[in-house]
């Protein structure tokens, strides 16, 4: 697989920036765009406050897990993932096997 096929994944805590430099990143390389968070929500027809306040974590992390199945066999793609996403050791194993993950780091202040 070379470079250009790639996806590269922008993950991070919550508030370090990962949408806005996601963005950038896939504007820069001219590739699509894909924000985990707004996918799952558009899927779910809900915003994801309310698919946590009305179905659980449980379901979210399920529509999460999805999403990673089907990204992962996707390529060229820059990817925003939610804040929790890579906890899980399947997804990270699914979206870091075609792809290059970085992680966004800031201190609080910051």
């Amino acid at each position: 697989m070379t470079a250009d096929q790639r996806n590269i994944i922008i993950t991070g805590f919550m508030g370090t920036g990962k949408s806005v430099v996601a963005r950038a990143v896939a504007e820069r390389l001219g590739r699509p765009l894909v924000d985990m968070d707004a996918v799952i929500a558009e899927r779910a027809g809900k915003s994801i406050p309310e698919v946590f306040s009305q179905h659980g974590e449980a379901t979210f992390r399920h529509y999460e897990r999805l999403l990673c199945e089907e990204l992962a066999q996707q390529r060229g793609l820059v990817i925003a993932t939610g804040g929790g996403a890579l906890v899980d050791a399947e997804n990270r194993r699914l979206l870091g096997s075609g792809g290059l993950l970085i992680c966004l780091d800031c201190a609080p202040e910051e």
